[in-house]
């Protein structure tokens, strides 16, 4: 009777010893029927792109998507389909990575869209440095530019050595407006008679307006004509305002218009 009960009490030690390993085998099937790789993986990175600044700021829509389709995937994971879970998993997991990839490419535009404005503020800078420079006024006929009497020897029309170069920043400018036409006004004093002074103002705008040609504008944009003395600055009486008043002026009209609309 004695041994019977020794053989019991071992048996039982052994079922008691053995029960941890039981348990754990249990577990980890239990685990393992309530886990599904595609899911997880699923899981995984929706969390990933989900805790991402980059991507919650440049794919907030697509990112939503991602969770809408893992939430139909859990949803039909606790229903116990396993079939439909690994598709609707596979569904939740591409829409991860579109979120992510349309992050990226979104970041990458908006910084090339970034580095555009940059550049266009930059070359606005530019521009009104070198309006500023050559004394640019805004006019209801566009912005005029005036070229002083001293890129010419007094009474003639032909351009002072020198002078073209002088031309070059003027150049530079009227380059950066390619789809305006330019008209180029001849200006005298009242010395001389007025044939004469009609003829000197007519040959110096055409002067200007080679010059200008030969430097890489574009001819055809441009209309040169000579008014004389009609409309002067200054006064004729000093030398001073004979000098304001023997002038050419540029003006780079408003798109569109041509020298010959832009009458005074």
């Amino acid at each position: 009777m004695i041994r019977t009960t020794i053989r019991e009490q071992t048996s039982l030690t052994h079922k008691v010893k053995m029960l941890p390993v039981a348990l754990a085998t249990v577990l980890a099937a239990s685990c393992a029927a309530k886990s599904n790789p595609t899911l997880e993986e699923a899981r995984t990175a929706y969390q990933r792109a989900s805790t991402n600044e980059f991507v919650v700021k440049n794919a907030p829509v697509s990112l939503h998507e991602a969770e809408v389709a893992l939430q139909t995937a859990e949803k039909t994971f606790k229903e116990g389909d396993k079939k439909e879970v690994d598709a609707l998993a596979y569904v939740a997991l591409r829409r991860v990575e579109i979120a992510e990839q349309l992050a990226a490419k979104n970041a990458a535009q908006q910084e090339m869209e970034g580095l555009g404005q940059r550049r266009t503020k930059v070359l606005l800078e530019a521009r009104e440095a070198e309006l500023a420079e050559l004394k640019a006024k805004k006019t209801e006929r566009g912005l005029m530019i005036t070229l002083e009497d001293v890129l010419f020897e007094f009474g003639k029309a032909d351009l002072k050595a020198g002078s073209i170069r002088g031309l070059d920043r003027l150049v530079t400018l009227l380059k950066e407006y390619p789809e305006r036409n330019l008209l180029i006004e001849g200006h005298t004093d009242s010395i001389g008679s007025d044939a004469a002074n009609a003829v000197l103002a007519q040959r110096r705008a055409d002067a200007v307006a080679n010059a200008l040609a030969s430097a890489g504008v574009d001819r055809a944009r441009i209309t040169a004509r000579g008014l004389s003395e009609a409309y002067p600055v200054a006064s004729n009486d000093t030398p001073a305002g004979r000098q304001q008043n023997r002038r050419v002026e540029i003006y780079i009209l408003p798109e569109g218009q041509s020298g010959a609309q832009a009458v005074r």
